[in-house]
């Protein structure tokens, strides 16, 4: 489930790394902007891959919690790191309480 929710968020991060210059007039276009978006649809797509392979697997009830809050904290640090985004004391503090509620999910 780590490693689907890490593929979901590099993902997501390098969608939006890639997609203010995707969107730029042609002459803009780089072969990094094209290729962080291509890589960016290719692990999304993979995230997606995994994710149906854990349910098929796993209970509902026990998978979706504990991916999507994975998911939700790494993508806030890799945005954080990656992008330079703002991440505020709320934040933190509900990345905090996602590991708690990850600790509960998956204890069941």
């Amino acid at each position: 489930m780590v490693v689907q929710a890490l593929v979901s968020a590099c993902g997501l991060v390098l969608l939006r790394f890639s997609m203010p210059l995707l969107l730029a007039t042609p002459r803009q276009l780089t072969y990094i902007s094209i290729g962080a978006g291509a890589l960016g649809v290719v692990a999304y797509a993979a995230s997606f891959i995994l994710w149906l392979f854990i349910l098929s697997r796993n209970p509902v009830t026990f998978a979706f919690p504990i991916t999507t809050a994975i998911t939700i904290a790494s993508t806030t640090v890799l945005a954080w790191a990656v992008l330079g985004e703002t991440v505020t004391g709320t934040q933190i503090i509900g990345i905090c309480l996602l590991c708690v509620a990850i600790f509960f999910v998956g204890r069941g």
